[in-house]
């Protein structure tokens, strides 16, 4: 089990990236992951290596995010 690298709020629509420590990037659809009850573990989204970690998660900026952020 490790730590929280991060929290994002997100809707169906978004994508999501998560970056290991040896530069790896995957991007997810936040469609595609499942959606679990409270007493489970969680989902695992990536693998990493025995000594790879996830440092970083980015939601993706849909075009009318950017533009708003851009006013």
């Amino acid at each position: 089990m490790g730590h929280i690298i991060g929290v994002k709020i997100v809707n169906d629509k978004d994508d999501i990236m998560l970056i290991t420590d040896t530069g790896v990037v995957i991007r997810i659809n936040v469609k595609d992951i499942s959606v679990l009850g409270r007493n489970t573990q969680g989902v695992t989204l990536m693998r990493t290596s025995d000594s790879g970690k996830v440092v970083n998660i980015a939601k993706i900026l849909k075009e009318d995010e950017k533009v708003e952020q851009q006013k």
